[in-house]
C-alpha cells in the first residue's frame, strides 16, 4: 500500500503544471516606460526647438547660454523659443553678455568680443648726448580711425585699447617725432623705443662776479649750473648784482652748438635818478635812448649833462637836462599836460552812468573832454547789461556815440551759444522762433487720420534742440542695463544707434538725470519714480513739445511741408530718393507696407545722422525713429481759433504723443510729418531726442 501511495505521489509530482514565469522583472519593465517616455520628449523637443548659431570672434572663445534646457551640438544649441542670454569669455578679451529672443526660425549670434587694454612703456634717448630722456616730455597717441581722444603721460600709458595709433612725442628741446605704432592690447606690455633729435645748444657762463644773477631773455637762472640747456633761438645773457652795472651778451643759439659767455668784472654803478610822472606810464627817453617807462630808477654817469624826455599819447611832451654827481641819488616829478577831444554821448537809458578807470565822469549836457588818446568807458545803468566802448578822443575832431543798453534778459538772450555739447556728448543747436503757424493736417490732405485736428499756434520763446537722436551709447549713461533689443533678428542695440523700446516715462527720466548731472533745474516733477508734472520755468532738460517739433520738421518759409523731402510722393518706376530710412526693401521681412522703389541699405534702424539733416540741420526728423514728445495725448475737435502761445499741454496724463515718420513707415499716410501717434510703454520704432529752454 505505501509502494503504491509512494507511486502516485511520484506520479503526480512528474506531471505537475509549470508554472508561468515573468518575461521582464519589474525593475526592467520601469526602465523601458522611462526610456520611452525619455524618447518622447526629445522627439517633442527636437520638433519644438530652434537651432542658435553662436559665432563668436575670437573662435577660440567659450560661450554660454544661461539655461539649462537646451540641446548643444558644439558652440551651437538647439533650444525652446524664449527669451535668453549668451555669454562668452576668453583669455585677453572683456567679457561678453548680450540678451537675444529665440522664435521658431534659427538665430545666428555674432558675437564679436572687444579685446582687454594694453600697456605702452616709452623709453626716450637723446640722440646727441644718447642720455635718457625725462621730465617735461609729453606723448600723445591719437587714433587713427575712427578719431579717439588723446591719451597723454610722461612716459607711460597704463591702459590703451587695442588699435593702430599715431605717436606723436614732444619736449622743448628736441624736434617733434611722429610715428605709428600698433597696440596688441589683451592685457599685454609693450616697449617702445624713441631716439629724439636735439633742438637745442648748451652754454657755459664764465665769470669773477661771486653773489652776481645771471639772467637769460628776463628769466632768473642758476649761475652755479655748468652747463644750461636751451632750445634754439636769441638770447640776451645778462649779469646783474646790486650795486653794480649790468653785463649784457645777445648770442645765437643753433642746434648741438656750445658756448661760452665771458663776462668781465662788473663796474659799480653810476648816480642814479628816480623818475615819476602824472599820469604815470610815460615813455623816457636819454639822450634820445628810449630807458622805459614811469616811474622809473636810471642809472646816469656821473659829471655829464642828460637829456631827459617824457612822452605819452594824448599829452604834451616834458624835457629837462640834469647834471648829477658821482653816486648822487635825486628823484624828479614830471606833470604832463593833456591834449583834451571833445566826446559827446547819447545816452539810453537815460540814468546810464559814464565810468573811465572804475571812475565816474560828470557830463554837462551830454559832453565830457578826454584825453586823446585810446581809452575805454563803461555804461551802466540798474537792471541793465553794462556795456564796454574803446574809443580814440581826438582834438581836432569831435566824437559823437550813441549808447544803447540792453536790459538782463535782452543781453542774456544775445549771448546764448548758437550751438553747445553737453556733458553726455550731445550736440544741441539754439532756435529762436518768432512765427504763427497751424498744426496738424486739413481734411482734404490724402492720408490724414482723425487725431490731426489743426490747431493756431505761436512760438516765440527760444529753445535748444538736440540734433541727433539720443544714442544707445548716450542712453546707456543713464541706465548702463538698457538693451534696445532686435527687430526679427535685427539688431537695434548698436552704440551708434538710436535707442529704442524706452517709455517716454524712460525718455523723461532720462532729462531729469542729464540735468541732475549739469546741475540744471529738473524740467520734470518725480514722486516714487514717476513722472507726475512738470516746471514750465525749469532750465533743465526735458522732451521737445508737439508744437516745437512740428515747427522744426514741417516749417518752411511760411507753409508747412508734408513730407520731409517735399509735398508730393515719389511713384516713379526707377530707384526714388527719400534721403531718409523709412520701410524700403530691405525691410519687406520687418513690416507690412514698403515702398518698392526704394532702398535706404536698413532693414531697420540705422546709426543716427546716417543722413541728411532738414534746413535746421536736425537729422531724422523724417525717418529712422518716431520721437517721444513732451505732450499729453489729445485729440482737438476742429480748427481752434484761439492762438496758443507756446503750448506746453496738461501736466500729466495716461498716454503720450509720438511724432515723426520711422523706419517701419511705408505708406502715404504714415510717411507725412503730420502723422500723429500715441502710447506709453517702449517700442521697437520709438526713440526721443533731448531739448530745453534757452532762458
Amino acid at each position: 500500500m505505501s509502494d503504491q501511495n509512494t507511486q502516485a505521489n511520484a506520479a503526480k509530482e512528474l506531471f505537475k503544471p509549470i508554472q508561468k514565469q515573468a518575461r521582464f522583472s519589474r525593475k526592467k519593465q520601469l526602465l523601458i516606460v522611462v526610456f520611452f517616455i525619455l524618447a518622447a520628449l526629445i522627439a517633442w523637443f527636437i520638433s519644438a526647438a530652434s537651432a542658435v548659431l553662436i559665432r563668436p570672434t575670437p573662435a577660440f572663445a567659450q560661450t554660454q547660454i544661461g539655461y539649462w534646457l537646451k540641446l548643444p551640438f558644439g558652440q551651437d544649441v538647439l533650444m525652446l523659443p524664449g527669451k535668453y542670454t549668451v555669454s562668452a569669455t576668453a583669455p585677453g578679451y572683456h567679457p561678453y553678455e548680450e540678451s537675444f529672443e529665440l522664435g521658431d526660425e534659427s538665430l545666428e549670434l555674432n558675437i564679436n568680443m572687444k579685446k582687454l587694454p594694453g600697456q605702452l612703456k616709452l623709453n626716450a634717448k637723446d640722440g646727441w648726448t644718447q642720455q635718457a630722456i625725462n621730465g617735461e616730455l609729453k606723448s600723445t597717441l591719437i587714433q587713427s580711425s575712427p578719431l579717439k581722444e588723446s591719451y597723454s603721460a610722461t612716459t607711460d600709458f597704463p591702459s590703451v585699447e587695442a588699435g593702430q595709433y599715431q605717436l606723436s612725442v614732444e619736449h622743448p628741446l628736441y624736434l617733434p617725432l611722429a610715428q605709428s605704432i600698433e597696440i596688441t592690447g589683451m592685457g599685454k606690455s609693450q616697449e617702445q623705443d624713441l631716439v629724439l633729435q636735439a633742438n637745442y645748444g648748451l652754454i657755459h657762463v664764465a665769470h669773477k662776479n661771486p653773489g652776481a644773477q645771471l639772467r637769460i631773455n628776463e628769466k632768473e637762472e642758476n649761475l652755479n649750473e655748468e652747463r644750461i640747456a636751451l632750445a634754439v633761438g636769441d638770447y640776451d645773457v645778462c649779469l646783474e648784482q646790486e650795486g653794480y652795472k649790468s653785463q649784457c651778451h645777445w648770442i645765437e643759439l643753433a642746434a648741438k652748438q656750445e658756448l661760452t659767455v665771458d663776462f668781465a668784472e662788473l663796474l659799480p654803478a653810476d648816480a642814479s635818478l628816480t623818475l615819476s610822472s602824472t599820469p604815470s606810464a610815460a615813455n623816457v627817453l636819454v639822450n634820445g635812448q628810449f630807458r622805459g617807462q614811469t616811474p622809473i630808477t636810471l642809472a646816469l654817469s656821473p659829471g655829464e649833462a642828460q637829456s631827459i624826455k617824457l612822452y605819452k599819447d594824448g599829452y604834451q611832451r616834458f624835457s629837462k637836462t640834469v647834471t648829477l654827481k658821482e653816486k648822487e641819488q635825486q628823484t624828479l616829478q614830471a606833470s604832463l599836460l593833456p591834449f583834451l577831444g571833445k566826446v559827446s554821448l547819447k545816452l539810453f537809458p537815460s540814468n546810464t552812468k559814464v565810468f573811465l578807470n572804475n571812475k565816474a565822469l560828470k557830463l554837462n549836457k551830454g559832453v565830457v573832454n578826454l584825453v586823446s588818446h585810446p581809452q575805454t568807458l563803461r555804461f551802466e545803468a540798474p537792471g541793465y547789461a553794462s556795456q564796454s566802448h574803446r574809443i580814440s578822443p581826438s582834438q581836432n575832431r569831435p566824437l559823437q556815440l550813441d549808447i544803447q543798453l540792453l536790459t538782463l534778459a535782452e543781453q542774456k538772450f544775445a549771448n546764448l551759444k548758437p550751438v553747445y555739447r553737453n556733458s553726455n556728448g550731445e550736440q544741441l543747436k539754439l532756435f529762436k522762433p518768432k512765427h504763427s503757424f497751424t498744426m496738424g493736417a486739413s481734411r482734404r490732405e490724402q492720408g490724414r487720420r482723425a487725431n490731426e485736428s489743426q490747431r493756431k499756434v505761436k512760438l516765440n520763446r527760444a529753445f535748444y534742440l538736440a540734433t541727433h537722436e539720443v544714442s544707445n551709447k548716450a542712453f546707456r549713461q543713464f541706465k548702463n542695463s538698457h538693451n534696445s533689443n532686435h527687430s526679427k533678428g535685427t539688431s537695434l542695440n548698436n552704440d551708434k544707434y538710436p535707442v529704442a523700446n524706452i517709455s517716454w516715462q524712460d525718455a523723461a527720466l532720462y532729462c531729469n538725470w542729464l540735468s541732475q548731472k549739469e546741475k540744471l533745474k529738473p524740467f520734470y516733477n518725480v514722486q516714487q519714480g514717476k513722472v507726475s508734472g512738470f516746471d514750465e520755468s525749469a532750465n533743465g532738460y526735458r522732451l521737445p513739445t508737439e508744437a516745437e517739433w512740428a515747427w522744426i520738421a514741417r516749417y518752411d518759409a511760411g507753409k508747412m511741408k508734408k513730407y520731409a523731402w517735399g509735398d508730393r510722393m515719389q511713384h516713379s518706376a526707377s530707384k526714388a530718393s527719400y534721403a531718409g530710412n523709412y520701410a524700403d526693401r530691405s525691410a519687406a521681412t520687418q513690416v507690412g507696407s514698403i515702398l518698392n522703389n526704394y532702398d535706404d541699405g536698413f532693414a531697420a534702424s540705422a546709426p543716427s545722422g546716417k543722413f541728411p539733416a532738414n534746413k535746421h540741420g536736425i537729422y531724422d526728423l523724417g525717418g529712422n525713429m518716431a520721437e517721444w514728445v513732451h505732450d499729453v495725448y489729445g485729440i482737438s475737435t476742429g480748427l481752434n481759433r484761439t492762438e496758443l502761445e507756446n503750448p506746453m499741454g496738461k501736466q500729466s496724463g495716461q498716454h503720450y504723443v509720438i511724432r515723426g515718420p520711422n523706419w517701419t513707415s511705408g505708406t502715404m499716410s504714415d510717411l507725412r510729418l503730420a502723422f500723429r501717434d500715441y502710447g506709453n510703454a517702449g517700442k521697437r520704432h520709438v526713440g526721443f531726442r533731448i531739448a530745453r529752454n534757452a532762458l
